[in-house]
């Protein structure tokens, strides 16, 4: 008599994400946390920091925190408001405190949101972590 309920039942073999991914999630969110306490600080602190870029900075460190605890629970619109929010607010900062483009921290910025997706991209089991957070909705 063969059991037949039997877990290889599924369609597709979604892979768990890496641990150390994890840790790295959590880490930026941590990070993010120190940052908007930090700037804050600063801002009460020192009377030298202006309104709009503090109020920035802080919103840019929250707007990260909730789009990599999106990337916590495997959602890929936590990949695109990081991407949206490192461009956009890179760029209104420079606006707001009127310094000029430096070619290099684009650059940064732009680096940071490839690495993002080249780690979403790791292949376990034959799926990448990005098909598999798809697949997961």
């Amino acid at each position: 008599m063969q059991n037949n309920s039997d877990n290889s039942n599924s369609t597709s073999v979604k892979p768990e994400r890496s641990p150390i991914i994890t840790v790295l999630f959590f880490f930026g969110i941590v990070m993010n946390i120190v940052s908007a306490i930090m700037v804050t600080t600063d801002y009460y602190t020192y009377d030298t920091i202006e309104y709009e870029p503090f109020l920035l900075v802080v919103c840019q460190d929250i707007i990260n925190i909730v789009s990599l605890t999106l990337l916590l629970y495997w959602k890929p619109l936590g990949f695109y408001l990081y991407a949206i929010n490192t461009l956009v607010a890179y760029i209104v900062l420079v606006m707001l405190t009127g310094t000029e483009y430096d070619l290099f921290d684009i650059i940064r910025q732009i680096i940071s949101i490839i690495v993002l997706y080249a780690i979403l991209n790791i292949k376990e089991g034959g799926i990448s972590y990005w098909k598999a957070m798809k697949l997961k909705r």
